[in-house]
């Protein structure tokens, strides 16, 4: 601590010359507090970017960042540090990132926008915070605040009314990527504060944009539109509600897209309900498969290269198979054998004579269009045999073997 001090002391006579401050510890001696407060305080007229956590500080009166004028100050990321002590310091942003455990007031966080009509990009990582009881403004009242600049804001916070406070106040028209980490099951009020992005977030999906569902257990998951998306694009994390209601959520949402939209599925977990659920997302063309399974035990898991090669008949007695518009399918992390795999595209993917024939007979076969496959690498005579029949299978458009990570 004697060292860092010193260290400080070298610094502080030269504030007026910083340009970027990082203060990041929050551990630190209660007799170094003073010290360490007058070295953030100093005055830095030329600072421009500023990163600090004040968690140590909690409890005593706010801090007087960077002697309270810094006029070039561009770029703020503050952790632990209680508004509106700081309102009066945010002036004129282009980045504003909030990082706290404890309450944040709505009404200073909706001031930032005010204050700021250059941000670019609002964050907000808030647990245990407590929203306001304002109401939020009807569906033809306009919205207090336009964010003229504002590009992609990303909030988490387990108060869903916050959110709701946030978004229905100001206006984001230059919105390009929306994140939220919902940790309610209020689809009422998701409802509320998506108004604004929800035609765009329809827009996203009519393009033709594929769109990925993360599913970790039957109530964590997140939806998120590709990053390589040149227009709106979105991230929405679950940890309370279940798959089914999701699903009827998004079912809503997305009822006006004239044609289902492309959507990737991955999957951290192979409960057996979970994948049969999935199954059933006729909502979107599920066009590819991952598997990244958990180390979590689970009871009741499912074999997916039997998921995937077992026979439905329809209601109208055709053939089909679960993900029947499935293109490509990523088992580099599946703990299943080449074999299993084999096996599972021999009975997906019927021989032509047999199609022929079974058609013949008036019993329809809708054959899934042929995979991209992804497999791990691996060595041996036995698997280089399976890794060739695969390579050459009818449903097998392209086969790729990918190396696992070295953990070191």
């Amino acid at each position: 601590m004697e060292n860092l001090l010193e260290y400080f002391d070298l610094l502080q006579p030269h504030s007026h010359r910083w340009k970027t401050l990082e203060y990041l510890t929050d551990i630190i001696e209660r007799r170094a507090s003073t010290h360490i407060r007058n070295f953030l305080e100093s005055p830095a007229p030329m600072l421009q970017s500023i990163e600090v956590t004040l968690s140590e500080f909690d409890g005593e009166p706010g801090l007087n960042l960077a002697g309270g004028v810094a006029k070039e100050l561009k770029h703020v990321t503050l952790r632990d540090a209680m508004l509106p002590e700081y309102s009066n310091f945010l002036l004129g942003l282009e980045t504003l990132s909030l990082k706290n455990n404890g309450t944040v007031p709505t009404r200073e966080i909706l001031n930032i926008f005010v204050k700021n009509p250059a941000l670019r990009r609002f964050e907000l990582w808030c647990e245990g915070a407590e929203g306001e009881s304002d109401p939020a403004p009807s569906a033809t009242q306009q919205l207090d605040t336009v964010a003229t600049s504002l590009e992609r804001i990303n909030i988490l916070t387990d108060h869903p009314e916050m959110i709701t406070q946030i978004l229905s106040h100001v206006s984001m028209p230059k919105c390009k990527y929306l994140e939220l980490s919902v940790l309610d099951d209020d689809f009422q009020i998701l409802d509320q504060a998506l108004a604004q992005f929800i035609p765009r977030i329809r827009q996203a999906l009519s393009l033709g944009g594929r769109t990925t569902l993360s599913v970790e257990s039957e109530y964590r998951h997140d939806w998120s539109s590709s990053l390589e998306d040149e227009g709106f694009r979105f991230f929405f994390e679950w940890t309370s509600i279940s798959l089914g209601s999701l699903r009827e959520w998004i079912r809503g949402l997305i009822g006006s897209v004239e044609s289902p939209p492309e959507l990737e599925i991955v999957l951290s977990t192979l409960d057996r309900d979970i994948v049969a659920a999935l199954g059933e997302w006729n909502e979107f063309e599920v066009t590819k498969l991952t598997i990244n399974p958990s180390s979590e035990d689970e009871d009741e898991v499912v074999s997916l290269p039997g998921f995937l090669g077992d026979v439905m008949v329809d209601s109208d007695g055709a053939l089909s198979w679960r993900f029947p518009n499935l293109r490509e399918l990523d088992l580099t992390l599946a703990e299943c054998g080449l074999s299993e795999v084999f096996g599972m595209l021999n009975k997906r993917y019927l021989p032509d004579a047999y199609v022929r024939e079974m058609e013949g007979l008036g019993i329809m076969i809708q054959t899934p269009p042929q995979i991209d496959l992804r497999v791990q690498n691996t060595t041996g005579v036995e698997n280089a045999t399976l890794i060739t029949a695969l390579r050459r299978h009818r449903g097998v458009k392209s086969l790729e073997q990918a190396e696992l990570e070295s953990d070191t």
